[in-house]
């Protein structure tokens, strides 16, 4: 998330400044003349934006696939347990001491007592 941010304050941040290098041209803020080449710094933002983007794009891909590969790994780890279990007789688990599936609904209320008189 910390790199859509940054990718897209440093966007506006570049728009900007080739916007009012654009509006006022007789100005020479913003500009680089670094090894006798004359750029806008708006350019340099964009590349950075464009950087930070790519970034965070790698990182959620990267995210859903490692999700995808652990379900994966999860559901074979389970079919090789059910085919041990199977191979060695085993009865199934009770789904009363199986902690890891969803919790047990609740019992059912108690039947109300009656006064007695």
């Amino acid at each position: 998330m910390i790199y859509l941010l940054a990718a897209i304050l440093w966007v506006l941040f570049g728009v900007f400044i080739l916007v009012f290098q654009a509006l006022v041209p007789e100005t020479r803020l913003f500009y680089s003349g670094i090894a006798g080449l004359n750029f806008s710094l708006g350019w340099v933002a964009l590349f950075f934006g464009g950087y930070c983007f790519l970034r965070w794009w790698l990182y959620r891909s990267g995210r859903k696939q490692m999700q995808a590969r652990y379900e994966l790994e999860q559901k074979r780890e389970e079919a090789r347990l059910r085919r041990r279990r199977e191979e060695m007789g085993e009865p199934p688990p009770d789904p009363a001491f199986d902690f890891s599936a969803q919790p047990l609904p609740p019992p059912p209320p108690l039947p109300e007592e009656k006064p007695q008189g």
